[in-house]
């Protein structure tokens, strides 16, 4: 698959951005089943022609995600043509029912248009919630800076739903093949181009790994648009159930919990 991504139709797409093979495949405790897709239980929002309803889809990994619990790792790159390099790094834990959730993101920006600017430029932003307050943290130049907020922006997306929703907006998805697997249904959804609504200019690749609740388990897209703008991202569903830790940058603020 070739390594280009996300421009907007493009730019929505580019606003809220910011794995392969099949889940488990390291430790099977079954041997896996190929089935024919339209005999197959596909995820919300994908038929045995692809995908037909990307919010569906999105909503449905999403509210599945929240109700177990989980731990997500992903990385986001953003390479222009001129600029600063863009590189993110997440890591998210949210405990059974969404309410408490730790996440972290590192974001290096590597060269600059900026003639006095040099090295590596590092930013880090981290939320914790105890279900009942939020705190977020952002580290730059050694310098953190800690305040409770009411939601978290659409780039911290514990679950990623939102990149998600664009990823299968933009592509032209087909489905590959489903695996049934562990008393599961894993659908891979593939897309080599954009869809006709996006327009020709606009180079996508993309791969999923998807069960029939809708939970997408491993994403790899690539996106690069008509400014020359070139985007990677990756995305892991590491394991269900997730047990988010005080993390110690919070013991400075009063919060109970």
């Amino acid at each position: 698959m070739s390594r280009r991504l996300v421009p907007v139709a493009v730019a929505a797409l580019l606003v809220v951005a910011g794995c392969t093979g099949l889940p488990g495949e390291s430790t099977p405790t079954a041997s896996p089943e190929t089935v024919d897709p339209a005999e197959a239980d596909l995820p919300p929002g994908v038929s045995e022609r692809g995908v037909t309803n990307a919010s569906a889809l999105a909503a449905a990994h999403d509210a599945t995600l929240r109700a177990e619990g989980f731990v997500l790792e992903g990385t986001f790159e953003r390479d222009p043509p001129s600029g600063a390099k863009q590189t993110r790094n997440y890591t998210t834990v949210v405990a059974p029912g969404g309410e408490r959730f730790r996440t972290a993101v590192t974001t290096v920006y590597e060269g600059s248009d900026e003639p006095d600017a040099s090295g590596a430029r590092r930013m880090q932003t981290r939320a914790w919630s105890n279900g009942s307050v939020t705190l977020r943290a952002v580290t730059i130049h050694g310098e953190t800076a800690v305040s409770t907020v009411a939601d978290l922006s659409t780039s911290l997306s514990v679950t990623r739903a939102p990149q998600l929703r664009s990823y299968l907006e933009v592509g032209a998805y087909d489905v590959e093949r489903v695996v049934v697997r562990d008393d599961h249904a894993f659908t891979t959804l593939v897309a080599e181009h954009a869809s006709g609504a996006v327009g020709e200019d606009v180079s996508f690749d993309a791969r999923l790994v998807v069960d029939e609740r809708g939970v997408v388990h491993e994403a790899d897209v690539a996106v690069s648009g008509p400014d020359g703008v070139r985007d990677d991202a990756r995305y892991e569903v590491v394991r269900f159930g997730g047990s988010p830790e005080r993390p110690e940058w919070v013991e400075d603020a009063e919060v109970d919990g």
